[in-house]
């Protein structure tokens, strides 16, 4: 059938009715989040790739090796959970060729989690960053350390005026 050609199709199945008529059942893939560059990740984790993604700019955005979806979905279920309450969203997530985890939280926080560890890292940030309240300062952090955490925060322009 051409309606299985279709990219968003997942499924599409035709059943005859008796006497004379023709049932047809079409199933969409639901979206996730893009995947690689230019492909899309259902909810399953099946990847699929359609013609033009300009309209899915809001979606998350999941890196990873070939063959890797479900664990890189996986994970940014369980980020994102540790995440939610603290209005921290999870915009990208990238699980590097050695194993490693790299974050984007709201499109601005460069994070970086390491391969071991992860929920207990994560927590320490949100804990971190519930305490601080320098969202908006926070640029990269790196979660890597055994006992801490490392920031790097926004330069602000900030002139001084200096008097007699």
């Amino acid at each position: 059938l051409k309606l299985e050609q279709h990219p968003w199709v997942k499924e599409v199945s035709i059943k005859r009715l008796w006497p004379e008529s023709l049932g047809l059942k079409i199933t969409e893939y639901t979206v996730i989040a893009r995947w690689n560059e230019n492909e899309l990740l259902s909810q399953t984790g099946g990847v699929f790739q359609p013609i033009d993604l300009t309209n899915l700019k809001s979606l998350p955005r999941l890196f990873g090796p070939e063959d890797s979806e479900s664990r890189v979905m996986e994970q940014y279920h369980a980020f994102n959970q540790i995440l939610f309450s603290s209005d921290l969203k999870l915009t990208s997530l990238k699980l590097t060729a050695r194993g490693s985890w790299d974050l984007m939280v709201n499109d601005s926080i460069k994070i970086k989690v390491g391969r071991s560890e992860l929920v207990e890292r994560l927590q320490r940030f949100k804990n971190f960053y519930e305490r601080q309240k320098m969202a908006d300062e926070l640029v990269d952090v790196d979660l890597r350390y055994g006992n801490g955490i490392a920031i790097k925060r926004l330069k602000k322009n900030l002139t001084e005026l200096a008097t007699r």
